[in-house]
């Protein structure tokens, strides 16, 4: 994981708050392989509704931006990659 991190770090900034920074670019990344590298607007996959059940696509999104301190990022990063299989765990490692 922590190779992940570095390299989402050496390709985006460290700047908290500001949405370049690494820790959005690799927790959407990982949304979007979990939703089958849909849009959530598009359609929820059954892994998505897993992770958050009975939410819209507008509460996911509120509940995202609500959490949004370094820490609370990270650890929904975890979290999200853990329900990723190993090729999509690779697919993002390979970005």
């Amino acid at each position: 994981m922590e190779q992940v991190f570095s390299k989402y770090r050496s390709k985006f900034n460290n700047i908290p708050n500001d949405p370049d920074n690494y820790l959005y670019w690799l927790e959407n990344d990982i949304l979007l392989s979990l939703n089958d590298n849909e849009g959530l607007i598009n359609k929820l996959s059954p892994t998505i509704r897993t992770i958050y059940p009975n939410m819209t696509a507008f509460d996911i999104v509120d509940k995202l931006k609500n959490n949004k301190n370094e820490s609370s990022i990270i650890q929904n990063i975890h979290h999200l990659w853990g329900f990723l299989s190993e090729d999509r765990r690779q697919q993002i490692t390979a970005k």
